[in-house]
């Protein structure tokens, strides 16, 4: 007869807390808040808006697969009307020749018809740009603008997504645009002394023919997800992920999409996960 003996030290040792997010729910325990509506990619890789206070289990929109619970920190919008790249106050930025410009031509990462085209002839600086007048903006501050970007040739081109501050700085971030939708980004900090910041789309040197949509600045060092605005700037709430950590628990490990780990102290009690981990999107949380 096989015998199998469990001692203290090992029972001691299993996690007195384990949360698992990767069944598309929140665990029993947990429970979840947002006082603002939020984006995230559904399995079909359709950008969808969750309502207030529902939770978002975000998936990779190309691979389709579950990153997990995306939790995030309230985030602003400054850029206006971020699908309409043809309204103001966006203006085509025509020093090397006029692009064209068509709203509502193509199917959009949400499944509207409301990405623009983009055309450029070969030329340096030629696309569009917006000037941001916010008091949330300000001197010495890490911004970072994002463009939901598609080649409309099926052959992948470069362009430049364009941050300036005026009397400061230009500054330039090469990207590439793939034959299917994918999400550019350009994180700039920016001096003092400035008077207006402009961010933009522009070419650098080869004709374009582009799908654009999406368009994003926040203070920010990372990107965040997609905050629709039409007339003026608008603002993610946080979200609040919530549970209670039993006594005796000093450490929870989170472990993350790309299957990293962190370490956070904690205490018993009652307990709200931060919002500034080192990804947002987690899969487990475990008693050490």
């Amino acid at each position: 007869m096989n015998m199998f003996i469990l001692y203290a030290s090992e029972i001691a040792s299993a996690p007195s807390l384990d949360l698992d997010f990767t069944g598309g729910s929140l665990p029993s325990g947990a429970s979840f808040a947002r006082a603002s509506t939020a984006t995230y990619f559904d399995g079909s890789g359709v950008l969808r808006t969750a309502a207030n206070d529902a939770a978002r289990f975000d998936y990779d929109p190309v691979a389709l697969t579950l990153k997990g619970l995306l939790i995030e920190p309230q985030a602003i919008n400054y850029l206006q009307q971020s699908q309409a790249f043809a309204t103001s106050p966006w203006n085509p930025d025509s020093s090397d020749g006029t692009p064209v410009i068509t709203q509502n031509y193509a199917p959009a990462p949400d499944g509207t018809t409301t990405a623009t085209r983009l055309q450029c002839s070969a030329s340096s600086y030629q696309g569009f740009e917006q000037g941001i007048v916010s008091s949330g903006l300000g001197d010495s501050e890490t911004n970072t603008a994002s463009f939901y970007v598609k080649s409309n040739t099926g052959v992948s081109q470069t362009a430049q997504i364009k941050m300036t501050q005026y009397m400061v700085a230009d500054h330039f971030q090469s990207v590439t645009i793939p034959a299917t939708w994918t999400k550019v980004s350009d994180t700039a900090l920016f001096g003092s002394g400035g008077n207006g910041f402009w961010t933009g789309f522009v070419t650098n040197g080869t004709e374009l023919d582009i799908l654009i949509w999406g368009a994003q600045q926040e203070v920010a060092s990372k990107g965040t997800s997609y905050i629709p605005t039409t007339s003026a700037a608008a603002t993610r709430a946080a979200d609040a992920l919530s549970f209670t950590i039993p006594s005796g628990i000093g450490n929870l490990i989170y472990t993350f999409d790309d299957n990293s780990t962190q370490t956070v102290a904690v205490s018993a009690g009652a307990y709200t996960v931060p919002t500034n981990l080192n990804r947002a999107w987690i899969k487990r949380i475990a008693s050490v």
